[in-house]
């Protein structure tokens, strides 16, 4: 796994929601260039490349990748929903994504293996859905999201009225629109 590559990618998912990524093929190494919006051979490049790193972990520094329809991706969900988190959690739902036959592949060469969801901070893996289940159910889940600086943390005191219907229209969201079909 390159933390570099994450980074950058993380970088390139969240500068807007219409990127997709060029023509290539995800087995390969990645070019820097294919992503990056400045030419990385630069002398300065590791500068510029600091700098979008550290703008990014500042505007969204956890990221979870996962598929829409799936129980786990929409379990982590709700773990981090128990808490409120600033900045909020930037959550991909790579099956939605016009790119998704190069995209999924490609996280799973990043991230050294084919799980999703996948929750990241800072562009480092924290890990897959059962392991951060592990991390809540053990109360470290918190303590590590905290422990990065880039991110404040409070429990959310009760649930709130509504909570049940906000549910169930978020359940008719994600289960009404059909997966991306190639050629759109």
């Amino acid at each position: 796994m390159s933390t570099l590559m994450i980074s950058a990618n993380n970088q390139f998912i969240t500068a807007t929601t219409a990127n997709a990524l060029p023509p290539l093929d995800p087995e390969q190494p990645l070019s820097p260039e294919s992503i990056l919006d400045f030419d990385p051979s630069r002398a300065d490049a590791t500068e510029d490349f600091n700098f979008v790193k550290e703008e990014t972990n500042t505007v969204y520094p956890i990221v979870l990748f996962g598929k829409m329809r799936d129980p786990f991706h929409r379990e982590i969900q709700k773990v981090l929903a128990e808490y409120k988190i600033t900045p909020s959690p930037l959550i991909v739902d790579v099956d939605q994504r016009r790119d998704h036959l190069l995209f999924i592949p490609l996280l799973a060469r990043l991230f050294g293996n084919s799980d999703l969801p996948q929750l990241t901070l800072a562009g480092d893996v924290i890990g897959s859905y059962h392991d951060v289940l592990e991390m809540k159910d053990a109360g470290t889940l918190r303590s590590k999201l905290e422990a990065s600086g880039l991110v404040r943390i409070r429990e959310i005191k009760k649930v709130k009225k509504g909570a049940k219907e906000r549910e169930r229209l978020d359940n008719e969201r994600v289960l009404a629109p059909k997966p991306i079909v190639d050629g759109f």
